[in-house]
């Protein structure tokens, strides 16, 4: 039988050194994978479109064993130690999933005698209850420790292990039988002579390893092949965050010896899921690859940008790049939900431009201290050389200096975003001309809100209504007043263009926890905002998605308000408002209605235009010869606010210089503040806006 607690032995192991981001000998931070040591970005040949019925040939002694193309992962099932199984809440789900599973043809499941200490292969005996044996593809493994029987059996073993799983699984053989890594007693010769074993005795159809190296594969294949009995598979962690096995030469070694490679943690417990975030870590007993959420941010924003573009959950689009690696996934499933939304990884292949956006923010990994441990570096001369082309192109530079960070792309545009605030300062185009307008006298130091550039408004836009719960917050909430962190940046990229990436994301974050006691005491709702700002050639995006993590309601306005630089306030039109309803608020907030198609800013301007449709752009246009200066697109944001201080209020202003440049700018700010937007407990909101330049 299984050593009791072995699962938690199992996570113990985790914490210790058997995951690369845990322990005393790991760095919890990623490192980005070196294109000349990627394996081309189509591994899979390219007229093979993996689908649920698409096999795999398992080499056996006897006949191949023919799997999908991707794997069940079983290790949740029963286990109480790392994913907290609660057989009256998960069995029914875990029975359903199986449902779609089978429907569906994909039927291939890898469990293991530890996992739940047994549990895990005692529900796939019951999943597999009235099935025919062809009908699924069972997987196990044998794991020497903590069992010390192992070192008094020696080869006998995994056998003896194997027979307890039949027990367990209700069956007179398995599929496969792997070793579930390099930390058995024995020596692989010893190992290898019972593996052979569980094959004559006909416990299994074929027989594969875990967590090897390439010395170790390469051994073990050696010692097997005495016994007239090939090795099949070898099972490691890759991920689109953990390609240490590629760049290292694993997975081509495991190639060229016709040994399947498979992955398991495909989707690193969830990381690439896009069901955490930087405000929603995943448990702590999700150890591997279990970077900080902020710092996978890079990789997530593309993963979303395809799966986006294709209609296809992030998950998907992270499980098809394995395969396009010519790596099987092994993906956990414990609901229908998972199901579902894993399955969506077949039947269709990314193109080389989508391999290449990813492999670009993708992370290498790191080996244990248990398994994969001792990597036999490969020569440079015989390191396979990327097709990617990301390296020698022109990319865009970040700099992170004096708490603001710079990003430049290679065609000379450039933004600057304090972290105070999460402020945009500064929008310049290629020939140096900047679009925005900051003061002179500007509070930079963290002192006061930043007078220019893009400041962020939420939760409330203007002076708190009384009796409401932001009636304790400052003008304009604590948004523009607080300190932000930077999550990272992304760069999107056309493989059509030959002059590098033409964009780069910027992502920051805020919480309940970064604001000062004042502002949690005044607003007491847990939140997290994610403000992203992206520059391209064409113009400046900022978007900002709003996440409700507590348990109560809350009630949120939020405005982006864009100070835009202009030559001359008495030369500019505001066109695309007529007709549309407003509230002047120099009037008493009385309300309104446009009639001018291109509004002049005479006076004292402070009108918000209700109700607006998005997509139609608000412009800035020249008044001499009608030439749009700044075209500004919404989503999400039905208000516009059009604000000029005029004369008296620019002298009234203290951090208003010179008093003179009123004429020099026009806030034009996409918002939604005409009411009160209420985001339920769990949700999420979502809104920005899109500014292209004198088109």
């Amino acid at each position: 039988m299984t050593a009791a607690g072995s699962q938690y032995v199992l996570q113990a192991g985790l914490t210790s050194g058997m995951s690369a981001t845990e322990g005393l000998m790991h760095s919890p931070h990623p490192k980005p994978v070196d294109p000349k040591m990627a394996e081309e970005f189509h591994v899979l040949p390219t007229d093979i479109v993996p689908d649920s019925q698409a096999r795999v040939a398992l080499r056996g002694k006897v006949q191949d064993v023919l799997v999908p193309y991707m794997c069940i992962g079983a290790w949740s099932w029963g286990d109480k130690a790392t994913w907290k199984y609660n057989a009256e809440e998960d069995l029914p789900k875990i029975r359903a999933a199986w449902t779609k599973l089978r429907q569906a043809g994909l039927t291939f499941v890898d469990t293991s005698h530890v996992y739940g200490d047994g549990e895990s292969e005692r529900i796939c005996g019951q999943l597999f209850k009235n099935m025919n044996r062809d009908e699924f593809i069972i997987q196990t493994k044998w794991m020497s420790w903590p069992d010390m029987s192992n070192l008094l059996l020696q080869s006998q073993g995994p056998a003896h292990k194997l027979r307890t799983s039949l027990k367990n699984l209700g069956l007179h053989y398995v599929d496969v039988y792997l070793v579930h890594g390099p930390i058995h007693p024995s020596m692989i010769s010893t190992v290898a002579k019972g593996m052979a074993d569980c094959v004559n005795l006909g416990l299994t159809r074929a027989v594969g390893v875990a967590n090897y190296d390439k010395g170790e594969v390469i051994k073990m294949a050696e010692e097997l092949d005495k016994h007239g009995i090939p090795l099949a598979v070898n099972q490691c962690e890759y991920s689109v965050i953990r390609r240490h096995p590629e760049v290292h030469g694993l997975i081509r070694a495991c190639r060229d010896r016709n040994i399947v490679f498979q992955g398991f943690a495909s989707l690193a417990e969830g990381r690439l899921t896009d069901k955490y975030s930087r405000f929603n870590e995943p448990p702590r007993t999700y150890r591997f690859s279990s970077y900080p959420m902020h710092m996978l941010e890079p990789t997530l924003n593309v993963l979303r940008e395809i799966a986006r573009e294709r209609r296809v959950p992030v998950a998907a689009v992270a499980l098809n790049f394995s395969i396009n690696k010519g790596v099987i996934p092994v993906v956990g499933i414990r609901n229908p939900e998972q199901a579902n939304q894993n399955m969506q990884a077949l039947g269709w292949r990314l193109t080389q431009d989508e391999m290449r956006r990813i492999e670009t923010v993708s992370i290498e990994g790191d080996t244990t201290i248990f398994w994969q441990h001792v990597w036999s570096i490969m020569e440079r001369s015989n390191k396979p050389s990327a097709i990617g082309v990301a390296a020698s192109l022109p990319q865009p530079t970040v700099t992170f200096r004096e708490n603001k960070i710079e990003a430049t792309l290679p065609t000379g545009e450039s933004v600057t975003v304090h972290l105070y605030g999460a402020t945009v300062t500064s929008w310049k185009l290629p020939n140096g001309q900047e679009q925005l307008f900051v003061s002179e006298k500007a509070h930079l130091d963290g002192s006061k809100p930043i007078r220019g550039g893009i400041p962020v408004v939420f939760p409330v836009f203007g002076p708190p209504p009384p009796n409401h719960a932001t009636s304790s917050l400052p003008q304009h909430g604590f948004a523009r007043n607080s300190n932000w962190e930077f999550l990272g940046k992304s760069s999107s990229e056309s493989l059509a263009k030959k002059d590098g990436d033409d964009s780069v994301k910027l992502d920051f974050g805020l919480s309940h926890t970064m604001l000062s006691e004042e502002f949690q005491k005044a607003w007491p709702y847990e939140f997290g905002l994610v403000y992203s700002v992206t520059l391209t050639k064409d113009g400046l995006e900022t978007s900002l998605q709003v996440q409700n993590k507590g348990t109560q309601n809350f009630d949120f306005q939020v405005l982006l308000h864009t100070y835009l630089r202009i030559d001359d306030i008495a030369q500019v039109r505001v066109k695309g408002l007529e007709s549309k309803t407003y509230i002047d608020k120099t009037q008493n907030a009385t309300t309104h209605t446009e009639t001018s198609p291109a509004l002049e800013i005479s006076q004292e301007t402070d009108r918000v235009y209700q109700s607006l449709d998005p997509k139609v752009p608000v412009i800035v246009s020249s008044a001499s010869d009608d030439k749009p200066l700044f075209s500004v697109i919404r989503e999400g944001l039905n208000d516009v606010v059009v604000w000029n201080p005029w004369i008296e209020k620019a002298k009234g202003m203290a951090d208003f210089s010179p008093d003179e440049a009123y004429k020099n700018m026009i806030c034009v700010e996409a918002g939604s503040v005409a009411g009160w937007q209420t985001l339920e407990a769990g949700e999420s909101w979502e809104g920005g806006q899109t500014i292209r330049p004198r088109l």
